[in-house]
């Protein structure tokens, strides 16, 4: 039986215009996108885990240190981000769990303006619990994520589903022993 049902937020219950938003933002700032890629994936642990900021982990990665203006930082990533949109059909099946019982949690890997601007939206209101990996400091595919989710829907992975659009996660989930 199930008893809940994770879901990663963006690219499955909001759209996901990230790569569009990092390539019109390294070009902005004249970074040349393979590095901006190095610089993201040297820093991003840190950033989603809550370690380091996004003012200061966007620096790193579009100027390498140099900080961004307040106007750079909302028009080439706060503003983008705030127009992706709700995908209908996944809400409507969280409502849909939500009536049967199913306790739906978020479980997603995000940023501090992320949050805020979800926060503000009211993004996060169908759900029953949120586990955001830079307030936990815990990330997915990591298995520590996994159950502090667990834990937080209380229902063991068995009865539990996980919906992701990332493979590793989906593949993590699965050898936790979620429905994936």
């Amino acid at each position: 039986m199930i008893k809940a049902a994770l879901f990663d937020f963006n690219g499955v219950v909001l759209t996901n215009t990230d790569l569009e938003t990092f390539r019109a933002a390294a070009k902005a700032r004249g970074v040349w996108f393979p590095l901006f890629l190095a610089r993201y994936c040297l820093h991003n642990c840190a950033h989603l885990t809550g370690k380091m900021g996004s003012r200061d982990f966007w620096s790193r990665v579009l100027a390498g240190g140099k900080p961004l203006t307040d106007g750079e930082y909302e028009r080439l990533l706060v503003q983008p981000y705030r127009r992706n949109t709700f995908i209908r059909e996944v809400g409507e099946l969280v409502a849909a769990l939500r009536r049967r019982g199913v306790k739906c949690v978020l479980l997603t890997n995000t940023s501090e303006y992320q949050v805020a601007a979800n926060r503000a939206l009211k993004r996060y209101a169908g759900f029953d619990a949120l586990v955001l990996s830079n307030e936990a400091y815990c990330m997915k595919p990591f298995p520590s994520a996994f159950r502090l989710a667990s834990q937080t829907a209380q229902a063991a992975p068995s009865e539990t589903v996980f919906v992701d659009d990332s493979w590793y996660n989906v593949w993590m989930a699965r050898l936790l022993g979620f429905k994936a």
